[in-house]
């Protein structure tokens, strides 16, 4: 999820399947670190699914960013 988000355009929306309440959480937190949103639908006992949409004002990752040339 974290590099689909790194690589994701504004108004681009991920969705990640994922089997425990506490990987919705992580997401939710992700997301919003990011400025995106993000919504959650519980499927079943161990199956729920995680909609993250990119906003025009995403913070980019460390990892996104150029490195500084030496």
């Amino acid at each position: 999820a974290k590099k689909a988000l790194d690589t994701a355009q504004p108004g681009d929306t991920i969705e990640i399947l994922v089997d425990n309440g506490i990987a919705v959480q992580n997401l939710t937190n992700m997301a919003r670190s990011q400025n995106c949103t993000s919504t959650s639908v519980k499927h079943g006992e161990k199956e729920f699914t995680v909609t993250i949409t990119v906003t025009g004002d995403k913070v980019p990752s460390p990892s996104a960013a150029p490195s500084p040339a030496p």
